[in-house]
């Protein structure tokens, strides 16, 4: 079976800042600094309804990481609509 890699996804604006899309987690991480951690999402509720928020925890690993996460869960949201619109990224299951 092969293994998927996870989705990786510059953020806009940034050169440095990049999100890391995993079936159970993401995490931003400054990929100039060998893709040291940032901020993170994970313990995603498994059973939501279409169009309703979804329950995660939050992870901080810089201490400015607070004030970025609405803002960067944004960006990497409209990043994801719109590659999926383009069909340039695979579903992955």
């Amino acid at each position: 079976m092969k293994k998927r890699r996870p989705l990786r996804i510059q953020i806009n604006g940034s050169r440095k800042l990049t999100a890391i899309l995993y079936k159970d987690h993401w995490v931003v991480v400054d990929s100039k600094q060998n893709d040291l951690p940032l901020l993170g999402w994970g313990k995603f509720e498994e059973k939501v309804e279409n169009n309703s928020p979804v329950s995660c925890k939050l992870i901080y690993y810089h201490y400015m990481a607070y004030s970025w996460g609405g803002g960067l869960r944004n960006m990497i949201l409209k990043r994801l609509k719109r590659e999926f619109r383009e069909e340039k990224v695979p579903f992955v299951r």
